[in-house]
C-alpha cells in the first residue's frame, strides 16, 4: 500500500540512519565518450556538511529518511544526456525526484512514459521532474532513445545514496525501490510517495500535491 508523506499530513518516517553502509566509499567515473564525469557519493552519516553541498557553511546532524520539512542534503547526479543536475541549480524552485528499479521493466517504463506524456503539466505547477534509478548513464541513455524521451531527464543515482536519504533504497540490492519525492523550493522535503514493488506510481496523486 502506498504510504503519503507530506508537510500536510505529517507522518512519521522513523529516526533509523538509511540502513548503514560505508561512508568511505570511493568516487565514481563514467566515461559516456564524449568525456568523463566524477561523481562522488554522498556520506551515510546522515550529516550535510562542506564536502556534501559546497554551498553549505556548517554541518547540520539528520536522521535518514528524511521527514517532511527536513533540509535535504546537496547532491549532484549525472543525467543520461551527459549533464549534471544538482540540488543547488534549483534553489527557489521544486524539483521532483521519481524513483523506479531498473530500465527496461514494465512498471519503470509505465512510469518513465507518464511523466514524459505529463511533463508540461507538471512544469505548469512550478515543479522540474526527474526520473531517478541506480542504471549506469549509458543504459538509460538507451532507454530514452527507445522510449523517444523528449523533456524528461533520467538521473543515474550511484549505489542508491540519494535515495536512501528518503527511505527508496533497497540494501543489499542493484536497485531502489518505486517512490516519488518532492523537494521544495526552500530545499526542504515536501512529501514523499512511496510504493511496493509491483505497484505503479500515481501521476494524479503527485500532481495533486504539486497544486497544494
Amino acid at each position: 500500500m502506498r504510504r503519503i508523506l507530506s508537510i500536510f499530513a505529517l507522518v512519521l518516517l522513523g529516526a533509523c540512519d538509511g540502513g548503514g553502509g560505508d561512508s568511505g566509499v570511493s568516487d565514481t567515473s563514467y566515461d559516456w565518450g564524449w568525456g568523463t564525469v566524477d561523481v562522488a557519493p554522498l556520506p551515510r552519516d546522515g550529516t550535510i556538511g562542506p564536502d556534501t553541498a559546497a554551498d553549505t557553511v556548517q554541518d547540520v546532524p539528520l536522521s535518514f529518511p528524511l521527514a517532511p520539512g527536513d533540509p535535504v542534503p546537496g547532491f549532484e547526479l549525472p543525467a543520461h544526456t551527459g549533464a549534471m543536475i544538482s540540488l543547488s541549480d534549483y534553489t527557489g524552485k521544486t524539483m521532483v525526484l521519481s524513483f523506479f528499479p531498473t530500465a527496461a521493466q514494465g512498471l519503470s517504463q509505465q512510469q518513465i512514459e507518464k511523466l514524459e506524456a505529463r511533463y508540461a503539466e507538471i512544469r505548469a505547477l512550478g515543479a522540474f521532474p526527474f526520473g531517478v534509478c541506480m542504471e549506469d548513464p549509458l543504459v538509460l541513455a538507451h532507454w530514452a532513445d527507445d522510449l523517444d524521451l523528449q523533456s524528461l531527464l533520467l538521473l543515474t543515482d550511484t549505489g542508491g545514496q540519494v535515495a536512501s536519504m528518503f527511505g527508496v533504497e533497497n540494501d543489499g540490492s542493484h536497485y531502489i525501490h518505486r517512490g516519488d519525492v518532492i523537494i521544495a523550493p526552500d530545499g526542504t522535503l515536501q512529501a514523499a510517495l512511496l510504493y511496493d514493488a509491483k505497484e505503479p506510481t500515481d501521476v494524479q496523486a503527485l500532481l495533486s500535491l504539486l497544486e497544494q
